[in-house]
């Protein structure tokens, strides 16, 4: 062999500590990654919270009763009339198709209330009599 041919070789003990170096910074890389990693799953996990809370938020009635609390009755008066109309009064071919007997009773029976409705109207009623007595 020439001598310009010759490999350098390390001694055994420097490749160890080679070796031992490169094995901690290794280390100490892949902790530095697992904790930027975990602040990160963190920080999105965090946010993820924070949007459903917003939007449950934002769906709540009681959230939005407290925002617009004259349209929020102002709706359901409405639901309540819209649903109630619904409900006394049949579709015109149903009511042609009764006999005449039958709509007479109707038109003189007096309207019945569910058992709830019969405790919360006059609720209701003293509720809008205090607002009115106001000064």
């Amino acid at each position: 062999m020439d001598a310009g041919s010759s490999l350098d070789v390390a001694p055994p003990e420097a490749l160890r500590h080679e070796i031992e170096a490169t094995r901690a910074a290794l280390g100490s890389k892949l902790h530095a990654l697992n904790h930027e990693i975990r602040g990160t799953v963190a920080g999105a996990s965090e946010r993820v919270k924070r949007s459903l809370h917003d939007a449950r938020e934002e769906i709540s009635p009681a959230t939005q009763f407290h925002r617009h609390p004259l349209a929020f009755c102002a709706c359901a008066f409405a639901a309540g009339f819209l649903w109630r109309s619904w409900r006394t009064h049949p579709s015109s071919a149903l009511a042609d198709a009764a006999p005449a007997e039958a709509r007479q009773a109707r038109a003189r029976r007096p309207t019945e209330y569910p058992p709830l409705s019969r405790a919360v109207v006059p609720l209701i009623v003293d509720v809008l009599r205090g607002f009115v007595r106001r000064p």
